[in-house]
This record gives C-alpha cells, sequence and structure tokens, in this order.
C-alpha cells in the first residue's frame, strides 16, 4: 500500500498496491474526488479531469470546458 498526501486537505492517503493511473478515490478526510496519475514514473493524486494537483472545479478552465461539452452532449447539441 502506497500513502500519497490529498492535494486538497493535506492529509495522507492509503492508497492500495494494486491502483492503476485512472482510477479514482476519495478522500476520506475531506471527501474530494481525486484520481492517481502518473507523469514520467511520479505517481500523484489530483483532479480526475485535468490533472491539476489544485482541485478547484469551480475555476478550472480544463474541467469546466468538459463539463459544458458533456453537457452539450447530452442535451444533443453537439
Amino acid at each position: 500500500m502506497a500513502v500519497h498526501r490529498c492535494p486538497i486537505c493535506d492529509h495522507e492517503i492509503d492508497v492500495p498496491a494494486n491502483f492503476k493511473p485512472g482510477q479514482r478515490l476519495t478522500c476520506p478526510y475531506c471527501f474530494v474526488q481525486l484520481a492517481l496519475h502518473q507523469h514520467k514514473r511520479e505517481v500523484f493524486l489530483a483532479c480526475p479531469v485535468c490533472k491539476e494537483a489544485v482541485f478547484d472545479p469551480q475555476t478550472c478552465e480544463n474541467c469546466e470546458t468538459r463539463r459544458d461539452r458533456k453537457r452539450f452532449l447530452d442535451e444533443g447539441r453537439l
């Protein structure tokens, strides 16, 4: 089991050894949704959508763009 720090509340999170990059988990302290990402052999927890370490879906352009695109697809406008 690997230990990573939550980028939001800075608490340690135990991540199971069989977790693969891209899989999501919830911080047991602040309940934020995170995903395990890998970049050049470094594994870290970040936003599941845009891979930013600072998780703020209200102001993140990538998250907002993807959220809008999904909404347009759901509404049949794309």
